[in-house]
């Protein structure tokens, strides 16, 4: 598989997806996939995502279904392939999502970008009624190790500086105005119109 390819399906993967292998200790019956699941809100989201896929594997479109999910409307999609065994193999360690450099350094600009609308968000501060500066926040809540490989690898591959900030009993990704800027820069050509309030930092606030 191309560079390019790989890196969609690592930034798939990185935030929302579900990636299940046979090499899983509990999972050993079921088939190599990735699954998604998102609110009624995001159906344009999944349905980018099931382009996605389909761009890279070719054969049938995954489907989209509509469900409840716990008592609210929903959508959930899954696409089944072999390739799915290395994806797991890079991004996983006993059964649980871990990021690494290695991981991290095969990502494109599209993939950082997929990461960025699964969860990041831009906060608005205001003072006085007027905003004075923004925050936006990679809402990763992983350990501190994969925090630090994260934070240098923005550092270094992107010249991007994020720092790690509590939030509801863990820790996330933030970075200010300027970084914020630079950032969006990167990704903000990718995100698809119902996204775009993820970056819409305007020149003339701040």
């Amino acid at each position: 598989m191309d560079k390019n390819k790989k890196a969609i399906l690592i930034g798939l993967s990185i935030g929302d997806g579900c990636v299940k292998s046979k090499k899983h200790p509990k999972w050993n019956y079921i088939q190599n996939s990735i699954s998604f699941i998102h609110c009624e809100k995001q159906k344009e989201y999944i349905e980018y995502k099931s382009q996605k896929l389909h761009s890279i594997f070719g054969g049938k479109k995954p489907n989209v279904v509509y469900f409840i999910n716990n008592g609210y409307p929903a959508y959930r999609m899954m696409k089944t392939d072999k390739y799915f065994e290395i994806i797991y193999d890079l991004m996983y360690e006993k059964g649980k999502k871990k990021i690494t450099r290695k991981c991290l350094d095969f990502l494109n600009e599209e993939a950082i970008a997929i990461w960025y609308m699964d969860d990041g968000n831009l906060a608005k501060k205001k003072r006085d009624g007027k905003i004075h500066s923004y925050e936006l926040y990679l809402n990763t809540f992983v350990s501190d190790e994969e925090h630090e490989i994260i934070i240098k690898y923005f550092q270094e591959k992107w010249d991007i500086k994020f720092s790690k900030v509590k939030n509801n009993g863990g820790y996330r990704l933030r970075c200010g105005t300027i970084e914020a800027r630079k950032f969006i820069k990167i990704v903000d050509k990718y995100i698809i119109p119902s996204m775009k309030y993820k970056t819409d930092i305007s020149k003339k606030d701040v």
